[in-house]
């Protein structure tokens, strides 16, 4: 027996508050962020079980109506309430340019908050930082860019990549936002690409999070420049004659990362998949980030260059590091190269740690903004799961 009250279309993309038909709301197209603010949504949901606006019992063959036409299928009944919101709540996309390259980032809304900006790791894209990014939101302006070469922002052109260039992108984006003042959380790559840009621009850098990132250890010895240009040269006669992994399903290349990170759910790999991989023509899937990005360019920023720009930091800086993590930069001693860092480990947690312990993660970057903006540290915000 159907639960008495409405039935609800499930495309999460349309909104019954415009026409009404017979007595029943009849569904118009909306975006995903209007639906979710639409007095349709959350008003009529209570509290506990989230039981869906619907159409009352007399508008089910109207809903095979409007089904045939708009939707491709629909249902009624009760859903818990963080998978609608979830897949409700979608961020923006936006694009801008650096260097002639036309490069994507996810917006996540509350413009006139402060910024911050979600900087992801190396052959990783910004919809890895969705659960952070949910978080985070009521706080901030939460921006997540894909950093050149990596999910659906442009390759370079003769596959160029260094940190110094993901730092000038970084100001391109600071300045397309109209940003004079931002707040950094980076994850691997993507945490030093934060610390060079925080070192290189200390007046411009409110508070920094680094989650797994330093990936050069001060004092490292520097190899000789024709055995540099040699492993480049050899790196990219590799890539030259390498034919790129494809799958021929997205659950395959989920299946994949699950190999690499056992600590994944099956769901977060799948959106991780999902949302990393590009459909080819002849039907299978392959990585979005170009296998470029990978090299190790022979100019580039050595360990003391990243040692004084870290000595240049001004803002409060927490690094996190997964005491289960393979970089040694996890277990060095970094404090005394800062002005201001604060280091935490997060036992049972490996190099992925804010998808393997993302409330122990999320609790340590709240307490730390709390702490570096003045807010309040049990704040409004939504659970890592919101």
């Amino acid at each position: 027996m159907r639960p008495a009250g409405f039935h609800f279309l499930q495309n999460n993309e349309y909104d019954s508050s415009c026409n009404v038909h017979n007595g029943h709301p009849v569904l118009t197209p909306l975006s995903p962020r209007q639906w979710a603010s639409s007095p349709w949504c959350r008003p009529r949901l209570p509290a506990s079980s989230a039981q869906l606006v619907m159409l009352a019992d007399g508008g089910a063959a109207l809903a095979d109506q409007l089904s045939a036409r708009y939707f491709p299928a629909f249902w009624c009944g009760t859903v818990h309430f963080q998978g609608l919101c979830d897949r409700m709540d979608e961020p923006e996309s936006r694009f801008y340019h650096s260097q002639g390259l036309r490069l994507h980032y996810a917006d996540w809304g509350n413009d006139k908050a402060p910024p911050l900006l979600l900087i992801h790791g190396g052959r990783d894209h910004c919809r890895s930082f969705d659960a952070l990014a949910r978080a985070l939101r009521s706080q901030f302006h939460v921006l997540v860019p894909d950093l050149r070469g990596h999910g659906d922002s442009d390759w370079t052109r003769g596959g160029s990549y260094a940190i110094t260039e993901y730092v000038y992108d970084l100001t391109r984006l600071a300045r397309v936002i109209g940003a004079p003042h931002v707040t950094l959380i980076g994850h691997s790559m993507g945490g030093m690409v934060s610390l060079v840009y925080s070192g290189a621009f200390p007046d411009q850098v409110t508070a920094l999070v680094v989650l797994d990132g330093v990936t050069v250890l001060p004092g490292a010895t520097r190899a000789a420049p024709h055995e540099r240009m040699s492993r480049w040269v050899s790196q990219l006669d590799t890539l030259e004659e390498r034919t790129p992994q494809r799958y021929k399903s997205i659950q395959d290349a989920a299946a994949q990362m699950s190999y690499h990170n056992r600590r994944l759910s099956g769901e977060l790999a799948l959106h991780l998949a999902t949302h990393g991989v590009r459909h080819n023509q002849d039907g299978s899937y392959s990585w979005k980030f170009d296998p470029y990005q990978h090299v190790m360019a022979p100019h580039r920023l050595w360990p003391d260059d990243l040692v004084a720009l870290w000595a240049r930091i001004r803002c409060p800086t927490l690094l996190i590091n997964g005491g289960e993590s393979f970089l040694a930069g996890s277990k060095a001693e970094l404090a005394p190269h800062f002005q201001h860092a604060t280091i935490e480990t997060i036992a049972g947690a490996g190099h992925w740690l804010q998808h393997d312990k993302p409330e122990e993660v999320l609790s340590l970057i709240r307490t730390f903004l709390a702490s570096a903006a003045g807010l309040s540290a049990t704040g409004d915000g939504e659970g890592v799961g919101g």
